[in-house]
């Protein structure tokens, strides 16, 4: 019943989380899929944003590891994420503004653009200390300082993977 469907939303939720962290990708998007099928079932659509935060952050770390034919695909699922990030963000940006930036960021990276990647994953940093979110603050240090150590900015990528590490 709906009990149920809901435990499992949430355990496939948590276990996106789980799986993004530890570098799983593959895994993690096979268990993003089936939580998007749980979710419109599940009680627990508060739980449904961090669901779409870790699926964009796992689609952005895969499209680099997938083959060339892929990778359109990997952005069309990226910025269908993105969209609704920001959908709540703009109601409740307290919440959701810094893994609305920070998924902006991941796309801007991918695309290229690696000065507009800059400025958004400051602001993303910037909203996840402002609105006191440590796990977000974390993703957004880590994937900057990987941008930018990309990009051979050596100096703010030591800083901000050092600080990651603490945060």
């Amino acid at each position: 019943g709906m009990l149920a469907e809901t435990n499992r939303h949430l355990y496939s939720v948590a276990k996106l989380q789980v799986l993004y962290l530890f570098g799983d990708y593959e895994r993690a998007r096979e268990v993003a899929k089936e939580a998007e099928r749980l979710a419109w079932a599940s009680l627990a659509q508060y739980r449904v944003p961090e669901q779409v935060y870790y699926h964009a952050l796992t689609l952005a770390q895969l499209h680099a590891r997938v083959p060339e034919a892929e990778r359109p695909g990997i952005l069309r699922e990226l910025r269908r994420n993105l969209r609704r990030l920001r959908r709540w963000a703009k109601d409740c940006p307290v919440n959701y503004q810094h893994k609305a930036l920070i998924v902006q960021a991941e796309c801007c990276r991918l695309r290229g653009r690696a000065l507009a990647a800059r400025r958004v994953y400051e602001a993303a940093i910037e909203a996840a200390r402002t609105n006191r979110h440590p796990h977000s603050l974390a993703i957004a240090l880590e994937l900057a300082g990987r941008h930018y150590a990309q990009v051979g900015l050596t100096t703010p990528a030591r800083g901000y993977l050092q600080e990651a590490d603490y945060a």
